[in-house]
């Protein structure tokens, strides 16, 4: 990854963030953030989202089948 490109990734830790994220939702990210970030998961890539004002708007596209493994930690 180029020194520009690495300035802009989020790695989320919490399995909830990422289900937030999967889910198209709004997270919250430090207002210094701003444009488009790659979204990972402890270290894997899963996406990328527009960062504006503190906030990070998804742009996931995923199916359906891809969220139920995290609905079911969710609902746990």
């Amino acid at each position: 990854m180029g020194l520009f490109a690495s300035q802009n990734v989020i790695d989320l830790q919490d399995p909830m963030e990422l289900l937030s994220y999967l889910r198209r939702e709004e997270l919250v990210v430090s207002d210094g953030l701003r444009g488009q970030q790659v979204i990972r998961y402890r270290g894997h890539p899963v996406g990328y989202g527009v960062a504006a004002n503190g906030r990070l708007k998804s742009r996931a596209r995923l199916r359906k089948e891809v969220l139920w493994p995290l609905r079911l930690q969710g609902q746990a």
